[in-house]
C-alpha cells in the first residue's frame, strides 16, 4: 500500500451511540462507558443488545482498514471480530471520526475485556471494559 501512513488514534470510545449534527458534523457521544452491568437474574453468555465504538484519529493519508475485535483479557480469546471497513484519508491535516456499532455482543463470563482496534492489521488503541454481575 503505498503512499499510504497510518493514522494516530486519539481515543477510543464505547457507548450507547454516537449522534452527527447535520450542520455542524460534530458527534455527540451518548452514554459513555466502561461498565456492563448484568442483571441478578441475568445468565452467560450475557448478550449484550449494542455496543458503540467512536474512534477519533488524526495524522494519516491513504487508504486505511480499520476493524475492532473484543478480546478476553484473562485469556486472549476473540469474542467478536468485525469486518474491515476501509476508507479514503485525503489530508493529514484533517481529524477523522469513525463510528462501528456491534449488535448482539455476547459476553461469555464476567470478567474484563478489551475492546481494540486495528488500522491495516496493526493494533492502533484499545479501552477496556468491565462485564459484572
Amino acid at each position: 500500500m503505498s503512499g499510504q501512513i497510518k493514522p494516530v488514534a486519539k481515543s477510543v470510545y464505547v457507548c450507547d451511540d454516537v449522534v452527527i449534527d447535520p450542520g455542524s458534523r460534530k458527534p455527540t457521544l451518548v452514554n459513555l462507558w466502561h461498565t456492563v452491568r448484568v442483571p441478578d437474574d441475568g445468565v452467560f453468555p450475557y448478550t449484550l443488545g449494542r455496543l458503540v465504538v467512536f474512534l477519533w484519529m488524526r495524522g494519516g493519508l491513504g487508504p486505511v482498514q480499520i476493524r475492532v475485535e473484543v478480546t478476553d483479557a484473562d485469556n486472549g480469546v476473540i469474542i467478536r471480530r468485525t469486518r474491515d471497513r476501509t476508507f479514503e484519508v485525503r489530508d493529514r491535516l484533517l481529524h477523522v471520526f469513525v463510528r462501528i456499532a456491534l449488535e448482539d455482543l455476547a459476553f461469555p463470563g464476567p470478567g474484563t475485556y478489551l475492546v481494540e482496534v486495528y488500522c491495516n492489521n496493526e493494533f492502533l488503541d484499545d479501552q477496556s471494559i468491565q462485564v459484572i454481575q
